[in-house]
């Protein structure tokens, strides 16, 4: 249900804790061990993301959340590029 979960996993608690919105960070070897989380990523979607999105002509839903967590702390942190 990717418009109504968002899999948390390591790299996007990370990204999250790195910006300031949590203070967990979740380590996940399995995907037994997933955490899901709504409320903040449905929140960062709705307020910062769709608006932008739906601007541009797309509806990736909350998969973009996860997508953009997710790069932010692989690539971008440790990096300076959102992609290898």
């Amino acid at each position: 249900h990717p418009n109504e979960y968002v899999v948390l996993e390591e790299n996007v608690s990370r990204s999250l804790r790195f910006l300031k919105i949590t203070e967990i960070l979740v380590k996940n070897d399995t995907a037994n061990g997933y955490v899901y989380v709504n409320e903040i990523c449905k929140r960062l979607y709705e307020e910062k993301m769709k608006p932008k999105l739906h601007n541009n002509g797309f509806d990736f839903g909350l998969a973009a959340v996860h997508n953009f967590l997710w790069h932010y702390y692989v690539n971008y942190q440790k990096e300076g590029k959102w992609f290898p």
